[in-house]
């Protein structure tokens, strides 16, 4: 994948989560194939720009691939709060 296109697919996906949303949602939303959203989320999620919510057991603190959350299409995801 070209870095013109991760880019726009990260961007895509961090301004569908405005609020907590499960993958599926963000991925209908973003309008990406589902292996460029597949791609895109892991490498948001390897960044430490995504993380769990905490009723789903996350701890949001940018865990990255420890994250009970990581990658898990039926748990909620969020941005990480850049402002702590």
């Amino acid at each position: 994948m070209t870095s013109d296109l991760l880019s726009t697919a990260n961007l895509k996906i961090i301004k569908q989560l405005k609020q907590p949303d499960k993958p599926k949602s963000l991925l209908q939303a973003s309008g990406l194939s589902q292996s460029v959203f597949i791609v895109a989320a892991e490498n948001l999620w390897r960044k430490g720009l995504l993380c769990g919510v905490v009723h789903d057991g996350c701890c949001q603190n940018a865990c990255g691939q420890a994250c009970v959350s990581y990658m898990n299409m039926e748990r909620s995801w969020s941005r990480i709060k850049t402002s702590r």
